[in-house]
């Protein structure tokens, strides 16, 4: 962790895309929907994964 509280590197990159990617999904989808979907991105296929990338 950075000073400002931000991750860095390729860990800090999947909260990001991860993070974006939701808002971008939730457009036109469900959360729930948008949450399966940036789970399988990131290849893991874990909800609930997704969610500590989302807080």
């Amino acid at each position: 962790m950075s000073t400002l509280g931000w991750s860095r590197g390729a860990h800090g990159l999947r909260h990001s895309f991860a993070q974006e990617r939701m808002a971008e999904l939730q457009r036109g989808l469900h959360y729930d929907d948008a949450l399966e979907v940036v789970s399988q991105e990131l290849g893991h296929f874990r909800p609930g994964i997704t969610r500590e990338y989302l807080r």
